[in-house]
């Protein structure tokens, strides 16, 4: 189905609120003309019919929602992407006194809210945030939880305002986790309340939904506190302006909180050691000599301080011995809290330069138990992942004075805290996934959502995006193309070509409206991947200076996408609305088609259609007859005036056997139709290009330590080096597979005798292995590069010493990736197992 059928199937009301100034543009103009065929083929291939575009009229002003119209109209927002000059937004200051005392997982506390009106409207209520009331059992959630999950939410005490206790009436249950304070008087412009109350809740076993029991005495505090709800004026067509939707504990659906200044003191008993967001206000209290002065030398430390080790906290030689120790801690200007605890974790620490302008430093700081072997490398991983987002992209020092990575369990950012799996899960890790990844991935969130104020739940785009291609662009530094870009691939982009309900809505389609697996594409991939394509048209230099002066502008603010988008065309001196049209309002995949090739007295002519009509970078495979290959390179501008179809010069003399087109990262829905081939001169496997990473992948990281600096990004006619086509499955089956050789961390070695060790793939997903002696059976799954290999029936014979029958098989079992090099397959193994390389048996 091609975009505008999709377009006829879409409910009304999609198309005029998201479709209207795509469907306002000017109609192409379509001549359809038969395209000649290279000579030496035109005997044998029939004429191919393609339309010829018009370029079609640059997009209107892109489409707005009526809240958003009215933010602009309002002066909170400009049309040149900064803050308006009517840009407000309401503070809250939180004073918290929490007590904790494992193993009971009850959690008290005393808060005080002191909330200041900066918004224009005399406010006769106040909106609460109550999160933990997610885990009542009446309570509206998105995705399955355990019963375990389940308990009475948050028990609210005694409330005061202004000191004053509330009357019958005044609190009023919103939903299951908002509430509603009705005030005596309406809080004038400009001025404050304060909110007295008490409050606990019980803490779900087993870890609740990112946050919770870690074990019996090791625990983790996140959305726990009562807030006040974001107040967003015009732009949130919620009860008087107060966001008090329901909070529905669904991934990706996380929160979206005023900025505020905490105070926090935490009472635990001794031989508890307690991490938090924000800075500790009392080490020489709350810490015996010795481990006040290790944390104190780790803040300018570049090596990894060992601050207390399970044993040493457990023999009561780290926290003082008072009965109950109190941590008191301070963060300003950040919107959200969270804290861990235990008594027997392991506490690392060390420190990384963020700002080399002035040296400013930010102390890394790990936690996690001692059976948690991938995190004794975690300072150093967050040190690399501060340092890159901190000086190559987004290329702004990291805003906070430290980080702590805490093993909890959840994947997921908080300010100035991390909670992640100590182990990566089986699939992930088969991929290539590994802990140092999925913290920098966390880590990176610190500049969105967190130093942004990003509507995570209506525009995960914003965050979920952003950190997404700042992910990509680490490992490539990080791991190298090839992996960084294979990674990529399995990790993220081997769903993206499944036809799924939703799947095609559009990226500006607020997500908080849909459901399922679209919120996910539409957080994640898509936009990373319309970023990074941005990133290739503008250049490097102009959009690192339109990113960071977004963020300048909005940082410590609550920005909108137009306020992006706005901001790059200011700061770009572009109209970059076309790009903005294709990629964020219309519902466009990523569908090339080679529709025609044509000889030219200079070389070939190629004929390109944009069936899915994203705009995205690609690349040119050649193909000769003599065996060699040449790439060309094309950028997203390609697309700009002719958005359905281009033309795609080659210059040269040789004969062309095979041309294909390769999208890399940017996962075309139907591959088959991405090559074409001349009968006379069809290549051999020897001759087919093997699986490198392309200039389609979308650009290289900023030159670095891990990788050389990348070059320009080639003309439509200059050659590129020598790459490879795409990983197709059907070259698996085309021979049976002799096992050549494996390279491992620890042993490398040639197989003596590969005809003794053989894999086939059949075309209906079979795999039938030999090893040595035995026969295995089992299936394979083979997509984008990423193959799965699950065994079943093998016979047991005893074979010869000496045989690597056992070994083939146990290694085929951790296979990951596979890709071509010439002839050769070769199949990554998962977690760094390894590389083996095979050979055809034909």
């Amino acid at each position: 189905m091609n975009k505008h059928t999709l377009r006829q199937l879409l409910p009304l009301s999609l198309l005029a609120a998201m479709l209207l100034p795509a469907c306002a543009r000017q109609a192409p103009v379509a001549t359809t003309v038969p395209v000649p065929t290279v000579a030496a083929a035109a005997a044998t291939i029939a004429p191919t019919e393609v339309a010829t575009v018009a370029p079609a009229a640059a997009p209107a002003e892109l489409y707005m929602p009526r809240e958003v119209k009215a933010a602009f109209a309002a002066g909170t927002h400009s049309p040149d992407g900064k803050p308006g000059p009517n840009y407000w937004q309401n503070r809250s200051v939180h004073d918290i006194a929490i007590t904790i005392a494992p193993p009971s997982r009850t959690i008290s506390a005393t808060e005080t809210i002191t909330y200041t009106n900066n918004s224009p409207n005399p406010m006769p209520i106040l909106g609460l945030r109550l999160y933990m009331n997610v885990h009542k059992p009446v309570a509206l959630r998105e995705e399955h939880m355990p019963a375990e999950f389940l308990n009475d939410g948050i028990t609210i005490g005694e409330v005061r305002l202004n000191g004053q206790p509330i009357i019958p009436g005044q609190f009023i249950p919103f939903g299951q986790t908002a509430a509603i304070l009705k005030l005596a008087e309406p809080l004038a412009s400009g001025a404050s309340i304060t909110v007295d109350t008490t409050w606990s809740y019980d803490l779900a076993p087993a870890n609740g939904w990112k946050e919770g029991v870690i074990d019996d005495t090791s625990f983790y505090l996140a959305y726990f506190y009562p807030r006040v709800a974001l107040y967003a004026g015009t732009e949130s067509p919620l009860l008087l302006n107060f966001d008090l939707d329901e909070f529905t504990a669904r991934s990706g659906r996380e929160a979206v909180n005023e900025f505020a200044d905490f105070t926090v003191s935490v009472n635990a008993p001794k031989n508890f050691v307690v991490w938090a967001t924000g800075d500790l206000q009392n080490p020489d209290e709350v810490l015996q000599p010795e481990y006040a002065k290790r944390l104190a030398d780790s803040f300018t430390s570049d090596q990894v301080v060992k601050i207390a080790s399970p044993e040493e906290t457990q023999q009561g030689l780290v926290t003082t011995q008072s009965d109950t120790v109190t941590w008191r801690w301070k963060a300003d200007n950040v919107s959200d809290f969270a804290l861990g605890l235990s008594d027997h974790w392991v506490w690392d620490a060390g420190s990384v330069v963020v700002d080399p302008a002035s040296g400013r430093r930010a102390s890394v700081q790990a936690a996690y138990p001692s059976d948690a072997t991938d995190y004794t490398t975690m300072v150093e991983d967050g040190r690399a992942a501060l340092s890159f987002g901190s000086t190559q992209w987004p290329g702004v020092p990291y805003p906070y004075s430290k980080t702590t990575i805490f093993a909890g369990g959840a994947d997921e950012e908080y300010p100035m805290m991390v909670n992640d799996s100590p182990a990566i899960k089986e699939e992930q890790a088969k991929k290539g996934v590994t802990s140092r990844m999925v913290a920098a991935h966390e880590l990176l969130h610190s500049w969105f959502p967190f130093y942004m104020g990003i509507d995570e739940r209506r525009y995960p785009s914003m965050d979920e995006g952003w950190t997404t291609a700042f992910e990509y662009l680490f490992d490539v530094a990080d791991l190298g193309a090839e992996k960084g870009v294979n990674l990529f691939r399995a990790f993220r982009m081997a769903d993206m070509a499944r036809t799924l309900p939703g799947i095609d809505l559009p990226i500006i389609y607020p997500a908080d409206s849909t459901r399922n697996s679209v919120v996910g594409f539409n957080a994640y991939q898509r936009p990373a991947l319309a970023y990074l394509a941005l990133k290739e048209l503008v250049g490097d230099e102009a959009f690192k200076q339109a990113l960071n002066a977004f963020i300048e502008r909005w940082n410590g603010k609550h920005p909108l996408p137009w306020d992006m988008f706005n901001t790059f065309n200011d700061v770009s001196g572009q109209d970059l609305n076309w790009f903005f049209q294709r990629w964020f309002f219309e519902p466009n995949y990523v569908d090339l088609t080679v529709a025609g090739v044509e000889k030219t007295d200079s070389g070939v002519t190629v004929q390109v259609k944009n069936v899915g009509g994203m705009p995205i970078p690609f690349d040119v495979v050649a193909t000769y007859a003599d065996g060699t290959s040449e790439t060309f390179h094309q950028s997203p501008a390609l697309w700009q005036e002719s958005p359905e179809a281009a033309i795609v010069q080659i210059s040269g003399t040789k004969e062309l056997a095979t041309l294909t087109l390769d999208a890399g990262i940017y996962t075309d829905v139907t591959p088959d139709d991405n090559a074409w081939a001349s009968p006379d001169a069809a290549p051999t496997a020897a001759q087919a290009p093997a699986a490198e990473p392309s200039a389609a992948t979308a650009p290289a990281a900023e030159p670095s330590a891990a990788t050389a600096p990348a070059g320009e990004p080639t003309s439509a006619t200059a050659p590129a080096a020598t790459t490879a086509a795409g990983e197709d499955p059907a070259k698996l089956r085309a021979n049976a597979w002799q096992w050549a050789s494996y390279s491992g961390a620890t042993e490398q070695f040639t197989v003596e005798k590969p005809a003794s060790y053989t894999l086939s793939f059949g075309a209906d997903g079979a795999l039938t292995i030999k090893a040595d002696c035995n026969q295995a059976a089992g299936t394979y799954e083979a997509e984008g590069g990423t193959l799965t290999l699950k065994l079943g029936l093998t016979t047991l014979v005893a074979c010869p010493a000496g045989s690597r029958g056992d070994q083939l098989l146990k290694l085929l079992s951790g296979a990951a990736l596979y890709r071509f090099d010439g002839a050769n397959l070769i199949i990554e193994l998962m977690a760094d197992g390894g590389t083996l390389e095979f050979v055809p048996a034909n």
